[in-house]
């Protein structure tokens, strides 16, 4: 089972210095779980920093797991 908390998520969409390192477990679709409090504060983080139609594309891969 792979749990990413928030700040990973984010690290991994911004490409940061540490996406490496999160890329790992997140491309483990079939042992990704993603809490529910982490897609509401990853919306809330790229609708205010970014927009609309990104979201869309970054839930869309988050929601791949379970």
């Amino acid at each position: 089972m792979n749990v990413l908390d928030t700040s990973g998520w984010l690290e991994y969409f911004e490409g940061g210095n540490n996406s490496g390192i999160f890329s790992a477990p997140i491309k483990e679709i079939a042992e990704l779980v993603v809490p529910t409090i982490c897609i509401y504060e990853i919306s809330k983080v790229i609708l205010q920093e970014i927009n609309e139609d990104s979201l869309v594309q970054v839930l869309a891969a988050i929601q791949k797991g379970r």
